[in-house]
């Protein structure tokens, strides 16, 4: 399963193999999941941004604060939203405001931490394993408050109050989405750059928030810094690497290991 995993991924960055390479547009600030030291030391790069999966009320009704996982995940803390434990919300409950304590403090503390913050709401919708996935792997909707409508709201909603703003223009905006306002003002997000990008190009601007590989296959490694430097709207890329030792990690991947050294850290700058 892992390999073809790996070559699935391989394919969609394959075409760019054969193109000469030529600068990156700009730096390209890099990411991962795992201990940043560690794979640090293993690949030579000045990680700018580490992961964390933070499950939902975890920073604020139990776990380690959110102070501690924006101190400790570099300049730019990458933090994947999940909803398992904390109740189990589901995505219904988010788009009716039921998470917004959550949301907004999770808000405030980065406010506070006056500092970029990369925010992956739900990741992975259509894996079945994830509870606000709207079907099962049969293809059955799950039903209830998990359907892809209510994820589409609940999206939204994490937008909106991650981004900040007073209470009214917000509330405005839920409702013009058919969703319940709230009553708290949160600090603007100045450290966004969804205005700039849209100003300055024609279409979003693009990220890996997670790529990796579970065979030793330096091929994919350039390829995949290939089309980083061709591709002129990619803004981060965060290498999955996971706990030492197991399937993910790049220490167990010599070549791989060397490739990640020769064509992925220079695009730092």
């Amino acid at each position: 399963m892992g390999r073809v995993w790996a070559r699935r991924l391989a394919v969609c960055v394959a075409i760019v193999v054969g193109l000469t390479v030529v600068a990156a547009a700009q730096a390209i600030p890099l990411g991962v999941y795992g201990n940043t030291d560690r794979f640090d030391r293993l690949t030579g790069q000045e990680t700018d941004s580490g992961e964390t999966y933070l499950a939902w009320d975890q920073g604020r009704t139990w776990g380690s604060p959110y102070s501690y996982f924006l101190g400790s995940l570099r300049e730019r803390p990458h933090i994947t939203l999940k909803t398992a434990k904390g109740g189990g919300i589901t995505p219904q409950g988010i788009a009716r405001g039921k998470g917004d304590a959550h949301l907004i403090g999770l808000a405030l503390a980065i406010a506070e931490a006056a500092k970029p913050v990369y925010i992956r709401p739900l990741a992975e919708m259509n894996n079945e394993r994830n509870p606000y996935c709207a079907f099962y792997a049969n293809g059955r909707p799950k039903g209830g408050g998990r359907t892809a409508a209510w994820y589409r709201k609940a999206f939204q909603r994490i937008y909106i109050l991650m981004h900040g703003g007073t209470a009214k223009a917000m509330s405005a905006r839920l409702r013009a989405l058919g969703m319940p306002g709230v009553k708290t003002d949160v600090p603007v997000n100045r450290h966004h750059r969804t205005e700039e990008l849209y100003k300055a190009y024609r279409t979003k601007p693009f990220m890996f928030s997670e790529w990796g590989l579970t065979i030793d296959d330096p091929s994919f490694i350039k390829a995949f810094a290939g089309f980083v430097r061709t591709h002129r709207r990619v803004r981060f890329i965060s290498f999955f690497n996971g706990p030492a030792g197991e399937r993910y990690d790049l220490g167990t991947k010599p070549k791989s290991r060397a490739a990640y050294r020769r064509f992925i850290v220079p695009l730092s700058g």
